[in-house]
């Protein structure tokens, strides 16, 4: 990750509550938990 990225993300510049990010999907986007949660969950592979 660019140093530069990485200094935004600790100045929260990424943050966001405006619902900018569910308007499109029609849903609230997931967390970081749930995300990882469910790359790893075993009932979704084949």
């Amino acid at each position: 990750m660019p140093v530069w990225l990485d200094a935004a993300l600790a100045r929260g510049e990424l943050f966001t509550d405006s619902g900018d990010l569910s308007r499109p999907v029609g849903r609230p986007p997931a967390t970081v938990a749930d995300a990882v949660a469910e790359a790893f969950d075993e009932s979704w592979r084949p």
